[in-house]
């Protein structure tokens, strides 16, 4: 347990997590402003249509053709607000390093009293195990997975903070 503890998710690791997921997060924002833009000026467009057609119906002008314009712009105006809306909620943040933390210290006391959770715990946390041998030793690769302590955490969301986050470490092994 000690190389899980101090070697798996050591502060180095944790802080390129952190700087990742910073990372992600700014694009995520950037996006969603952009995109707050361009439904913006859509929706400025589409309303300016509806008022045209909605003259258009004052003068007196009321064909099938108006009524199915006026019905689809309509529509259109609805699903432009809605994507505004949406698009301006912004990521929630993601502290990783004090997620993990707590995800360490949670490990801890887990593994004093209840066994079989802190397996669980720990599978979540690591993606694979491969050994191979060097001479007389055991080499373990393993691949941990930030993804898995996320879940754990209630943090993975649509946006998919910590998904695809792998990192890899070797640990030598003597063989008895």
């Amino acid at each position: 347990m000690s190389y899980v503890f101090g070697d798996l998710f050591a502060p180095h690791r944790l802080a390129y997590l952190s700087h990742v997921i910073n990372v992600a997060v700014e694009h995520a924002v950037q996006r969603s402003a952009d995109a707050v833009t361009q439904h913006e000026a859509a929706l400025r467009q589409a309303r300016k249509e509806l008022d045209n057609i909605a003259a258009a119906i004052r003068q007196g002008i009321i064909t099938p053709t108006t009524r199915q314009m006026l019905e689809e712009t309509e529509r259109r105006v609805a699903v432009l607000e809605q994507a505004v809306r949406d698009a301006g909620r912004r990521p929630s943040p993601v502290v990783a390093k004090s997620v993990v933390e707590r995800y360490l210290r949670d490990l801890r006391a887990t593994v004093e009293t209840n066994v079989e959770s802190a397996r669980h715990m720990l599978s979540l946390a690591l993606d694979k195990i491969a050994l191979r041998r060097e001479g007389p030793r055991l080499v373990a690769e393993v691949t941990g997975n930030y993804a898995g302590i996320f879940s754990l955490d209630g943090c993975v969301n649509s946006v998919g903070a910590g998904r695809g986050i792998l990192f890899k470490r070797q640990a030598r092994i003597r063989v008895l």
